[in-house]
């Protein structure tokens, strides 16, 4: 019968190697980058009046407009009246979850903002229809991922 050699790698050494990496990769920096550029895609995006899929969100109906007027509040887009100020900006922030020695999770959305869910899935009948910005435009995605690749990038070569 004929024999088959197998080399077997050197687990030690491919451990030593991972845990050398991991004990001098700033993951947690990495993350925070990406995380700030999640949040500044998402002022930018709200002021631009768009909606998760970068499109033009439904515009404010004439009543709304007069309700605007009368309360002081600004002329900006759907959901952001008052421009840098409104609380779809102001409210929106993230935090940073350690999942294991490897992972780092990005956790973003609105606090203290209940009622955006009636703008998310427009389940006000005769309203408005969803204005759905629950979620990252295919522009703030490639930012996004281009910082991410970028420090990555810084990380490895010890810049």
């Amino acid at each position: 019968m004929p024999t088959i050699e197998m080399i077997m790698p050197d687990f030690d050494a491919i451990i030593e190697w991972a845990e050398r990496l991991r004990a001098g990769f700033p993951l947690e920096e990495v993350a925070e980058a990406v995380a700030v550029e999640i949040w500044q895609q998402n002022m930018a995006d709200r002021l631009a009046g768009v909606d998760k899929d970068g499109e033009q969100l439904e515009p404010i109906k004439p009543a709304t407009v007069e309700r605007r007027r009368r309360r002081g509040d600004g002329e900006g887009a759907p959901l952001d009246p008052n421009y840098s100020t409104s609380r779809v900006v102001t409210n929106f922030d993230y935090n940073l979850e350690r999942l294991d020695p490897f992972t780092v999770a990005v956790n973003y959305g609105w606090k203290d903002m209940p009622w955006l869910q009636h703008h998310l899935d427009g389940t006000v009948p005769g309203t408005f229809g969803p204005r759905d910005i629950a979620g990252m435009t295919p522009d703030a995605k490639a930012r996004a991922a281009a910082t991410f690749a970028e420090k990555v990038q810084e990380a490895l070569s010890g810049s």
